[in-house]
């Protein structure tokens, strides 16, 4: 297979969330006439081309002073289950919101999973109320900062409120004042120091608001209730919700991850599973790389053909950073014209 094939067939894939069987006969279409198998081995053995690169984005990962992660369900074939299918969680990690993506699947949501990829880290990690990474908190001086997800928390009382549960309109409406702050500090292109100084000056403030409010709706919620479920997780979670306030480095959410999943949840919706864990391996490692190509905002149907024909032609691991998606774009000619797709075999 010519390089640009590939690249076709894997931001096709990938990022489009085309089904292999799709993705065949568009090729059809350009005269190229290939078995779904063939596309599928294909794929495995470009997966095994870019291992060595993936795990340089795993340790990038662990650089980072922040490490923001989520899950999304992700089934997979299996002889194994009894149900022929095994509920497997596709993960996604961003370090330090946009500086490095790696992407993991597991064949099932236990912690331990997420704990053997974060275990030692020191800096700050950023997800949901998910009580599988609690032990990688402690109270000795090296352990990591926990920082919690406010859209998780807004969205319970969303939900309440969507149930017409009116109560829930003031917490919505409070949270809406404190994304609009934060949205007013990226118009301003703030930095660190700025945005804190924002957020004490007006934040704090709505955070308060909120407080009372839910302390003030929480005797008179039933805990079963869609309300008082979220006041439940609020209260639980509130220790690590409001480390935004006191840290202008860290966001107000998690969204930045959840942005990167849609591209996992378009996967699922066309393709519906993964063909075997294995497979599920395999794409991690590759939507790893697609996904670098989407941080650092390289076209990535071009840099995948570049560098599968750099690998291909013995590229020396001393200089494999060269081909981490930023690094391989800055060293690219600023006056080269981009080709377009030659899909020939």
């Amino acid at each position: 297979a010519s390089a640009s094939v590939l690249a076709h067939v894997l931001v096709s894939k990938l990022l489009d969330g085309l089904p292999i069987e799709r993705i065949a006969k568009r090729l059809r279409r350009h005269g190229v006439d290939l078995s779904t198998n063939t596309l599928h081995d294909w794929m495995a053995r470009t997966s095994a081309m870019f291992a060595t690169l993936y795990v340089l984005f795993r340790e990038e990962l662990r650089a980072c002073d922040l490490i923001s992660l989520d899950d999304t369900p992700m089934p997979a074939k299996t002889r194994d289950h009894p149900q022929g299918m095994q509920r497997g969680r596709q993960w996604i990690y961003l370090g330090d919101l946009d500086r490095v993506a790696y992407a993991e699947y597991t064949p099932d949501w236990k912690g331990r999973h997420p704990r053997r990829v974060l275990d030692g880290f020191s800096g700050d990690i950023q997800g949901d109320g998910y009580a599988g990474i609690n032990p990688l908190f402690s109270d000795s001086t090296d352990s990591p900062r926990r920082v919690g997800c406010n859209d998780h928390a807004r969205r319970k009382f969303v939900q309440a409120l969507e149930q017409r549960d009116t109560r829930a309109q003031r917490v919505v409406d409070l949270y809406r004042a404190l994304y609009r702050v934060e949205a007013e500090s990226r118009a301003a292109g703030d930095d660190a120091e700025a945005r804190l100084a924002r957020r004490r000056s007006t934040s704090a403030g709505l955070w308060q608001q909120l407080a009372e409010e839910i302390a003030r709706l929480a005797p008179n919620a039933g805990k079963k209730s869609p309300l008082g479920k979220a006041i439940i997780y609020w209260q639980r979670q509130r220790k690590t919700l409001e480390v935004f306030l006191v840290d202008g480095q860290v966001p107000i959410s998690n969204a930045h991850v959840e942005r990167q999943i849609r591209t996992m949840a378009l996967f699922r919706k066309n393709s519906l599973y993964y063909g075997s864990p294995a497979a599920g391996e395999r794409y991690s490692v590759l939507l790893t790389v697609l996904l670098n190509c989407v941080l650092a905002d390289v076209n990535p149907y071009e840099y995948i053909k570049d560098v599968i024909d750099k690998i291909a032609n013995c590229w020396p691991k001393s200089r494999l950073r060269e081909l981490q998606p930023a690094n391989w774009a800055a060293a690219r000619p600023a006056d080269q014209a981009e080709d377009q797709p030659d899909l020939h075999v």
